[in-house]
């Protein structure tokens, strides 16, 4: 019953927020929200375009406007050129890595924000989009708000692990089914498979991995783990994700690789269940049957 009331919650919020335009007709996202690069963690939307200019995607009063060189503090790096707008519903978008037209006080929906360039060698350029909620002070993910995108391909699994109290030797799940009973840590290595198409006809296309949406985890029918990106919060100094006690960076390791906390392992049977989304709805789930034993 939990998973179909988190789809139905999904459809819902897709249903009643995607009220903004995206910034270009052929836009394909490359990276999701909360996703993480490197050291990096996006606190909006990258996307890919051929189009040579981005438009305003709901009507908005001009906050700020930042032209390619200027350093701004309080923002993140990397945003080149932006604009940044109020709207009515009292959220706030930035717009990034555009060549800004000339100011005015306030941009109706559709109007040109900026030129673009692509990066020396690249046919498509990126850009980056969030959104603000100043009633919650809240970065929410911008999928909430902009349009669906047609994506069938579904979250794949390429590890489930557990790790044993003073332990450094993980067990992958996918071929060890008899434990020790005892607490374990569980660790999933898991993306979002997707294809990134060009501009020439007939072209290919590039393989990438975005980031997941939601993440559940059961044992024995009893929920442990439930995280949804809908949107981040900054406490001192950190990201914490709506609904969310600990940091981001204390469950998200590294690319792929999330930390979903303990479980105790029974003697006799024990049922674990791992069930991810991605923001389309797109579902993969795994389930393992672990015996417990007594070393």
């Amino acid at each position: 019953m939990m998973r179909y009331a988190s789809t139905l919650v999904l459809f819902l919020l897709g249903f009643y927020l995607s009220a903004y335009d995206w910034p270009a007709a052929d836009v394909q996202v490359s990276r999701t929200f909360g996703q993480r690069v490197g050291s990096e963690v996006l606190l909006g939307v990258e996307i890919v375009t051929n189009a040579s200019s981005l438009i305003a995607p709901e009507k908005g009063d001009l906050v700020f406007l930042s032209r390619p060189g200027a350093t701004v503090q309080d923002l993140p790096s990397g945003l080149g050129g932006f604009v940044m707008l109020s709207h009515e519903d009292n959220l706030r978008t930035v717009v990034s890595r555009i060549l800004p037209e000339a100011e005015r006080k306030t941009f109706q929906r559709g109007e040109p924000l900026g030129r673009v360039t692509a990066d020396a060698g690249q046919q498509q350029s990126r850009h980056r989009l969030f959104v603000f909620d100043q009633q919650l002070g809240e970065l929410m993910n911008p999928l909430l708000v902009y349009p669906p995108l047609v994506d069938k391909k579904a979250p794949l699994f390429y590890d489930v692990e557990v790790l044993a109290e003073n332990s450094k030797d993980p067990q992958s799940l996918f071929g060890k089914s008899v434990l020790p009973v005892g607490y374990w840590e569980v660790m999933i290595d898991i993306s979002d498979p997707s294809t990134l198409f060009g501009g020439l006809p007939g072209e290919k296309g590039s393989e990438i991995q975005r980031g997941i949406y939601t993440i559940e985890t059961y044992l024995n029918g009893s929920e442990l783990f439930n995280m949804s990106l809908d949107s981040l919060h900054e406490k001192a100094g950190a990201w914490i994700v709506k609904g969310m006690t600990d940091p981001l960076d204390k469950f998200l390791l590294n690319d792929r690789r999330w930390l979903l906390g303990q479980v105790f392992f029974n003697e006799g049977n024990n049922i674990l269940e791992v069930v991810v989304r991605d923001f389309a709805g797109n579902e993969t789930g795994k389930t393992f049957r672990v015996r417990g034993i007594r070393s």
